[in-house]
């Protein structure tokens, strides 16, 4: 799995759009979203193989987030990348 969307230690305002490029050689059955231990999003549609969410900061504190893709396939393997980014607005 790949991160795609946003740049890394880039600096998010309001709304943002999380994109990873994932695969397997089972069928993909979803990606998750964390920011930390709490779950951003989930999205079982990955037209090509890319897959989004969109993410509000809004509320958010500002500052660094570690945020974690989890692909899990069909046949229960779990893959995870990391990306850290800052809230700013």
């Amino acid at each position: 799995m790949t991160w795609v969307e946003p740049e890394a230690n880039s600096c998010l305002l309001k709304h943002d759009r999380l994109l990873v490029v994932a695969g397997s050689t089972a069928a993909v059955e979803k990606v998750q979203f964390f920011d930390g231990t709490r779950l951003i999003g989930t999205t079982e549609n990955g037209p090509g193989g890319v897959y989004s969410v969109p993410w509000s900061t809004v509320g958010l504190a500002k500052g660094k987030h570690h945020l974690t893709a989890t692909v899990t396939d069909r046949s229960g393997r779990t893959a995870t990348a990391p990306r850290q980014l800052r809230v700013c607005g």
